[in-house]
């Protein structure tokens, strides 16, 4: 579906049909969501009978949530209440429309909430994500990337941040999304793909080829005390 994105490099196009002949021959296909067991069909010619939808979980408990973790906050240079995202870096998680939607929000709202992108990044994707970040006016203040977390890490941050944003436009399932919400975190994210099955609350969902869809929903994560409470209900 997304050819023109991922498959322009001709080693990785001719890898990805050879996969897509070897799916082809199985009897019996496990899917990870809907979404994903629709795509079976539509791109591999399966029957309906031959994939099984058995969903996905998370393999992590999250720990009681803590108090601030000082030093890690000092470490990635976070001076205030967060909003999350975490996750890869590659055209389909929709990151350059993410720091569009968070610049889009109100100075003063920006001031008091910075947007922390947690996870292991290229190098490149960085670079790239950081120049965008420049021509839409923010600083490095606004815009965190914390690179690879240990496990500890990053439950922190999903202990004290105010919400999640996932704005990806195509995942197989969507396990971040997942993962937030066992934290009691308030979760917005795309209106397409698998994310819909994770998130269940159309309320809750955005356009992700909207950079005024994002904004407007992550406006509202914020601002909205009731909103944040319904969505961990």
């Amino acid at each position: 579906a997304f050819e023109q994105e991922y498959l322009g490099n001709p080693v990785i196009k001719n890898w990805y049909h050879n996969k897509l002949e070897h799916l082809k021959k199985a009897n019996l296909l496990l899917a990870i969501s809907s979404f994903t067991k629709e795509e079976g069909i539509q791109y591999l010619k399966r029957s309906d009978d031959s994939i099984v939808n058995i969903s996905s979980a998370s393999t992590s408990l999250p720990p009681a949530r803590k108090e601030k973790n000082d030093s890690l906050l000092a470490k990635l240079n976070i001076q205030t209440d967060i909003i999350l995202y975490c996750g890869g870096s590659d055209p389909r998680k929709t990151l350059t429309r993410l720091l569009s939607a968070y610049a889009a929000l109100k100075p003063n709202t920006r001031e008091r909430y910075q947007l922390v992108l947690a996870g292991k990044m290229p190098s490149q994707s960085v670079f790239d994500l950081k120049q965008h970040a420049k021509t839409l006016f923010l600083n490095e203040h606004d815009i965190i990337f914390t690179g690879y977390l240990s496990d500890g890490d990053l439950f922190s941050l999903y202990n004290q941040a105010l919400g999640f944003v996932f704005p990806s436009y195509c995942e197989g399932f969507g396990l971040p999304a997942l993962e937030a919400m066992m934290f009691d975190l308030p979760v917005i994210g795309s209106n397409v793909s698998s994310i819909p099955e994770v998130i269940g609350n159309p309320e809750a969902m955005f356009d992700p080829f909207s950079i005024a869809s994002i904004s407007q929903l992550m406006a509202r994560l914020i601002e909205d005390e009731t909103f944040r409470a319904d969505l961990t209900t």
